[in-house]
């Protein structure tokens, strides 16, 4: 009595990835499980992106069996599934034509490894005044009866916390110095026009 068939094994080395780019050989065992002669014994497999079947139609006789192969490279959509599932179907031909099959499934899974990187920079990465503004200016106005305070064009400033000044004057002059309150940061970390604290006025 005559009994035709056929069966596949289906497997994937390596049966793990970690990586776009990892290459994936799939081997296709077909064996010819029947008593009576197989032909064109071919294997399909649907996986988008596989490599051509090696080798062509084969001829097999009872008791004998086909190894095929083809590879699969790695995509980051697979990356991000997190596993890739395909079934392969083996197929010949009996003595009267009659076709006869068998499928196999394998499923490779992916290593995680989620990590993530940040890297800092400061642009400048020096600073030479509060708040990042390098003009500070003190108002002297004129005053006659009595000397109050000395100012000069030739002065040093320096800042003694974030809201204050000192100031240290050289020759006397007969003016009067005001202080006057410095302004909060705009959106660019200095006060009204890009300065701190003080406009000069003679």
């Amino acid at each position: 009595m005559k009994d035709a068939s056929i069966e596949i094994v289906k497997s994937a080395t390596p049966s793990t990835y970690n990586a776009a780019g990892d290459v994936i050989t799939h081997t296709f065992d077909v064996s010819n499980t029947g008593n009576v002669t197989l032909t064109d014994v071919t294997v399909s497999d649907p996986l988008s992106g596989l490599s051509a079947i090696t080798p062509g139609p084969a001829t097999l006789a009872p008791g004998e069996n086909q190894v095929f192969t083809a590879t699969y490279t790695i995509t980051q959509s697979d990356m991000d599934a997190g596993q890739v599932d395909n079934t392969a179907t083996a197929t010949g031909n009996d003595p009267d034509d009659v076709e006869v099959s068998d499928t196999d499934s394998e499923t490779i899974t992916v290593v995680k490894d989620a990590s993530i990187e940040i890297v800092k920079s400061a642009t400048p990465s020096t600073y030479n005044a509060v708040w990042g503004c390098d003009h500070v200016h003190l108002r002297c106005e004129q005053h006659r009866q009595r000397d109050l305070d000395r100012c000069d064009s030739e002065r040093s400033i320096e800042w003694i916390g974030a809201r204050s000044l000192r100031v240290r004057y050289r020759r006397p002059a007969r003016t009067r110095c005001s202080r006057q309150p410095i302004p909060s940061p705009n959106r660019h970390g200095c006060g009204s026009g890009g300065q701190h604290g003080y406009s000069d006025r003679q």
